[in-house]
């Protein structure tokens, strides 16, 4: 392919080549960076470097030429960084003769021309900087730099889009004697408009329900704010790595009623909402350009692409978990319709076959499904090598033992599906009625049976409240606090296993709790995702975020479940 590449440019004296329209430091940057390639190759060749650029990177890198029309009718264009050929940044060049391009989008509107593509390529300028590695080019100390200041910045400072090749180009680039941090001054110094910028953004973006963050700067903002208006949608990062946002947006207003837009997301393709509006980029990152009265719309659209993939997300594993709970349904059943007995373990809990069987149905039907994936049960050896894994079931066969000898029904299977140290998927099915409750991060908590599936909400009461205490394992200090809050409190019930979470995730009752040690991470880690799910409140008596997968399994403070913080009467 760059063979051909070669062929084709050899062809032609006069070669422009050109990036896209409001150029980042990728456009530019493999624009210069191919340009003094191509010059050192052929020096007997006009090679030009169309566009405006970049004024400050014109002066420290190399500047642009100035395209006349007597250029172009016999010349060869080159296009890089170009997703679509409309969003060229000098419209004239596609009078060329013949045009090819060299870009690492997805390519959503067909170019009959030449192309070498890389699809999810760093940039544009790393390949460039492999033709030059691969095929022995000379590459001077301005093309070096050219191409390294598309690199660092389409990488994130190198944190992002990265490969083992990644990091030998740029030990390449860095080779050629360039200045790389007087690079850095001039790409992540900022003026105080920068800072005015910074603090606009964060007191006047808004959101929405389903998790989108967006700043709109409409032509009165850009002009108090004094920012150059093509510039201000580059700085949409500045919401990103925020906790509850799926989508993050900026839009700029360029001209009156025109507005340009850069969308990002780490977990969602946003790059199908910039099609829609003749944009394009990566899966993860695009940009694109709409009209006021469109805005709403855009909106909209974001907000129903969230949804759909939080629906989405994690379904093989929620079904995965649910069948498994079924599985797992049948051998709990036959042991307790018959006489069985039970044993004590070295903690003096007790287990019945029941608990082992159970266990073992479950872990084998997760494992044939995922492989990979590590494994926390009651009822299997801990070797710690979940530790190291991104995905870690969590798993209570049955969880409520007592109960199940008791033979009073409260007792239940918790399957929970949890990613770096949050719970994604929570099942906790009640065997004896086969009613199970289920939840996705993200997605809410719903209750089943039968055929009817529900989803579900903690109460909104915080007077005349019910309080849920365990049939078995009540200690003094908790029934104190009963004691305490009779004011508050109307109701007390008894009720076994983590039934009584899901019990107040479904709204049944407003409150329960543990002050002391005695449970582990497979008794709450699929009901903590249920209520929270469910609107309500999960966490340690001292207010913080319970974490799993980890190294002591052991929830030592105990916890507080409750509809509202209102009725965390700690």
């Amino acid at each position: 392919m760059i063979k051909e590449l070669f062929r084709i440019i050899e062809q032609y004296q006069t070669i422009i080549i050109c990036g896209h329209l409001a150029p980042d430091c990728d456009s530019f940057g493999s624009s210069i960076g191919l340009r003094e390639l191509l010059r050192t190759k052929y020096p007997e060749k006009r090679i030009l470097s169309a566009g405006k650029g970049i004024p400050r990177f014109n002066l420290f890198i190399a500047m642009v030429d100035d395209i006349k029309e007597r250029d172009i009718k016999d010349a060869l264009l080159i296009m890089v960084d170009v997703s679509n050929i409309e969003r060229i940044e000098d419209k004239r060049l596609l009078k060329a003769k013949e045009i090819i391009k060299i870009d690492h989008h997805i390519e959503d509107y067909p170019f009959d021309g030449f192309k070498v593509m890389q699809i999810g390529a760093s940039s544009v300028c790393q390949m460039i900087a492999e033709i030059a590695i691969d095929y022995h080019l000379e590459l001077s100390t301005v093309a070096a730099t050219a191409l390294f200041s598309g690199l660092v910045t389409d990488t994130g400072r190198f944190s992002y889009a990265l490969d083992q090749r990644t990091f030998e180009v740029a030990n390449f680039l860095m080779k050629k004697n360039i200045n790389y941090l007087g690079l850095y001054d001039l790409i992540y110094k900022d003026d105080v408009r920068k800072l005015e910028l910074i603090r606009d953004v964060y007191s006047h973006y808004q959101t929405t329900k389903a998790g989108l963050a967006y700043y709109i700067a409409d032509l009165n903002r850009i002009k108090k704010l004094k920012y150059p208006a093509d510039k201000i949608q580059e700085q949409v990062n500045l919401l990103s790595n925020v906790d509850g946002f799926k989508v993050w947006l900026f839009l700029s207003e360029v001209t009156s009623g025109v507005y340009r837009g850069e969308i990002r997301s780490s977990t969602i393709d946003v790059h199908q909402i910039a099609i829609k509006f003749r944009g394009g980029g990566h899966k993860n990152a695009s940009g694109f350009s709409v009209s006021e009265d469109q805005i709403g719309s855009l909106l909209k659209i974001i907000d129903k692409t969230i949804i759909k993939s939080q629906k989405n997300q994690n379904k093989k594993e929620l079904e995965a978990a649910i069948t498994a709970a079924k599985l797992a349904q049948k051998a709990i059943l036959e042991v307790y319709e018959t006489a069985f007995t039970f044993e004590s373990k070295s903690d003096d809990s007790p287990v019945t076959k029941a608990d082992k069987r159970a266990d073992e149905i479950i872990f084998n039907y997760l494992k044939s499904k995922f492989p990979t994936h590590g494994f926390l049960t009651e009822e299997s050896e801990d070797d710690l090598s979940r530790l190291d894994k991104e995905f870690v079931w969590v798993v209570d066969p049955v969880d409520g033992t007592k109960d199940f000898i008791a033979r009073n029904g409260e007792f239940a299977t918790s399957i929970a599906l949890v990613r770096n140290h949050e719970v994604v998927v929570g099942v906790v099915m009640a065997p004896v009625t086969g009613e199970y409750y289920y939840a996705v991060k993200d997605y809410g908590s719903f209750y089943v049976n039968g055929k009817v599936i529900r989803r579900i909400h903690v109460s909104k009461k915080t007077k005349n409240i019910t309080v849920l205490l365990s049939n078995f394992h009540s200690k003094p200090e908790e029934l104190a606090l009963v004691e305490r809050y009779q004011d508050v409190i109307k109701t007390t019930k008894k009720k076994g296993s983590c039934l009584k979470l899901c019990a107040i995730a479904k709204g049944e009752a407003e409150l329960t709790y543990r002050l002391s040690g005695g449970t582990k991470e497979w008794d709450i880690a699929a009901s903590v995702l249920i209520v929270s799910e469910a609107g309500g409140i999960f966490v340690e008596p001292d207010g913080q975020k319970i974490i799993f997968n980890r190294p002591d399994v052991h929830n030592h403070k105990g916890y507080i479940v409750t509809n509202s913080a209102l009725n965390m009467l700690l």
